[in-house]
């Protein structure tokens, strides 16, 4: 079999199927336009998420403010990983500490500042950020003697984590509708077009033509189709996400979506193509087998 003649016959095929073809081409850049608009905002809000979750600071509070204690203690963490920097705040540092960053509380100047408890502020390294090794330094930081509590804002983190987390099942069960939607659409445009030529397969089928023969050219057709499809929709979606994000978001100071690099195109073009090529083959598949049992029988 000569793979100029197969692709030869594959383009021709979709040539004259152009006007089945052109309702498919259509139905799947609406899909695709739409999968790839949740996708991207889904992934944007995703990235924004994760850098707001980073913290760059722990507070330790301490059982004992002795110097002796507090001296301990500033040395183990000083030797902590993801430790940047160490401050200590004595009570009296505290209680103006909480003075200078707070307005209309009147009443702190009633309270004796030696009730404020006394910490240490530990500034994170930049890779220690994430809400994982927050964990880990968390962990270890409560293990040491002087240790009352470690703080970083773990419940909003927790929070925004799990908006995180639902955002990537919507975005798996958008794939897998996607998945399903494209097949479905390409195995019932190859269903129609084996239909309007199913005299001329018959007569392949009793002339000995290999089951390659006859099944590759609807899959090139196939693969034409989601390849226009696909080029089209990527500059429908790019360019709305390009206007969305700078005449929309930016003058209101939102512009978070992220725009896909190549390499998001390529690995969705090649999920496509995939999907594309495994449709076309049971439907080409499934349709020869009837075409056999009719001539059998």
């Amino acid at each position: 079999m000569k793979i100029s003649v197969v692709l030869r016959n594959g383009f021709r095929l979709f040539r004259e199927t152009l006007s089945l073809n052109l309702a498919s081409v259509i139905t799947v850049i609406t899909v695709l336009f739409i999968y790839s608009t949740f996708v991207i905002i889904g992934s944007s809000s995703d990235t924004f998420l994760k850098e707001i979750t980073k913290t760059d600071s722990m507070r330790v509070y301490v059982k004992s403010s002795s110097k002796t204690s507090i001296e301990a203690l500033l040395k183990q963490l000083e030797e902590t990983d993801g430790v940047e920097s160490l401050k200590y705040y004595s009570p009296d540092d505290a209680y103006n500490y909480l003075k200078g960053s707070t307005v209309n509380i009147n009443y702190l100047d009633k309270i004796p500042a030696e009730l404020f408890p006394a910490f240490i502020e530990i500034s994170i390294k930049e890779d220690f950020q994430d809400v994982t090794r927050l964990r880990e330094m968390e962990r270890r930081v409560m293990a040491l003697a002087n240790v009352d509590v470690a703080s970083y804002g773990e419940k909003w983190i927790q929070n925004f984590n799990d908006i995180r987390s639902a955002v990537k099942i919507f975005l798996v069960v958008l794939t897998l509708l996607l998945t399903v939607s494209v097949g479905i659409i390409i195995f019932n445009t190859i269903r129609l077009s084996l239909f309007r030529y199913r005299e001329d397969i018959k007569i392949y089928n009793l002339v000995g033509a290999t089951r390659t023969f006859i099944e590759t050219p609807y899959m090139i057709c196939s693969f034409v189709e989601i390849s226009i499809a696909y080029a089209i929709s990527s500059s429908f979606v790019y360019l709305f996400m390009l206007f969305l994000n700078v005449k929309l978001l930016a003058p209101v100071g939102l512009n978070f979506i992220v725009l896909p690099d190549i390499f998001y195109f390529i690995k969705t073009y090649v999920y496509l193509a995939v999907i594309s090529a495994v449709a076309s083959m049971i439907s080409v598949a499934s349709f020869l087998n009837k075409v056999k049992s009719i001539n059998e029988s």
